[in-house]
């Protein structure tokens, strides 16, 4: 259980030229529960060093430069892993943030006091809310679906879960007030006692960039750990993420058709088949009878019939061949895509 005596590592991700972002992430930080801040550098363009020495900020910080992109599995890994290994860090808690992040001046003080008030009798963790990608309208509901109500699917995507019958076994009643308990969570946000890392061991480098973090929180829950949320505990986001601008929206499969940076769903969607494949597959024939619908879907609810909605969707059905077959890592032929974005 947490409380205000114990030592806090912050792990911030940073890449190419991001100081707008990060000046304002380290100076959210200056309260006195943050111990250390871990800097993992992927590959920026600027000199960090000499960047971070000229913030006004008390705290001991720890700079990783990783002189390649390493995604974000890749640059999580490399600072948990030292955290991991190094003795001094044993009672300490973990926050990860993403470099656009910052943190609520309170966060910590809520965390404790909620920590007390309420009678968590399980191993769990937390993630913090943010309201840009939390789903509040989950806090009303009277029900949870525990972890295996995803078996099976792709992508969160499975036709059983029209089909109520079907997984109202998977249906829990919700077990404290105001709290989520999730299944799958984001990086940013997640806060975790350094010992969770020895049983559930580092951020899986393969998947590069997407899904990494769900692999991750995946692995925590089937750990015995519950993954919490609460809406009072809070952090920030500087900017939009790549699903989130105008009115795209993440649920909303048809984004894969709109957004200009194609890189994102391709190597999101990759990941998931992979995920999937990893952690999720209990039946064959019902996996695969839902990545067929979900095909099937692209291309006739949300593919434009144009040239370019055609080149998508073939980009698509590589993607997802890609990590059927196991086809990890950085993807060439992923990345040409980023450089036209």
């Amino acid at each position: 259980m947490f409380d205000l005596q114990s030592p806090i590592i912050v792990v911030i991700l940073t890449y190419g030229n991001r100081k707008k972002y990060l000046q304002h992430i380290i100076q959210s930080l200056a309260v006195k529960q943050v111990h250390d801040i871990l800097l993992v550098a992927n590959e920026v363009n600027y000199d960090i060093r000499k960047f971070v020495a000229s913030i006004e900020s008390e705290k001991e910080i720890t700079i990783i430069e990783n002189p390649s992109n390493l995604g974000s599995a890749g640059g999580y890994a490399s600072a948990l892993q030292q955290i991991r290994d190094n003795s001094k860090f044993d009672k300490s808690f973990v926050l990860l943030m993403d470099d656009d992040n910052f943190i609520d001046a309170q966060v910590f003080q809520k965390l404790s006091y909620f920590e007390k008030k309420t009678d968590f009798i399980t191993n769990h963790v937390w993630s913090f809310y943010r309201s840009n990608i939390s789903n509040a309208e989950m806090f009303a509901k009277p029900t949870e679906y525990n972890s295996k109500f995803y078996n099976n699917s792709i992508n969160r995507f499975s036709i059983w879960h029209h089909f109520h019958f079907m997984v109202r076994h998977n249906e829990i009643h919700r077990k404290y007030p105001s709290v989520n308990r999730l299944i799958f969570a984001p990086y940013s946000g997640l806060f975790f006692p350094t010992v969770l890392l020895k049983k559930v061991g580092l951020p899986d480098r393969r998947y590069f960039l997407y899904e990494d973090d769900n692999d991750f929180s995946l692995r925590i829950c089937r750990a015995g750990y519950e993954i919490l949320q609460n809406p009072q505990l809070k952090i920030y986001d500087q900017e939009d993420a790549w699903y989130a601008p105008t009115n795209l929206k993440k649920k909303d499969r048809s984004v894969f058709f709109q957004t200009p940076q194609l890189f994102r769903p391709l190597y999101m969607y990759r990941n998931s088949m992979f995920l999937s494949k990893k952690l999720l597959v209990t039946n064959s024939v019902l996996f695969r009878i839902n990545v067929g619908i979900l095909i099937l879907r692209m291309f006739f609810q949300y593919m434009p019939k144009n040239k370019e909605g055609i080149y998508r969707f073939r980009l698509f059905c590589r993607a997802l061949a890609d990590g059927d077959h196991g086809q990890m890592g950085k993807s060439p032929w992923i990345e040409r895509e980023r450089t036209k974005a």
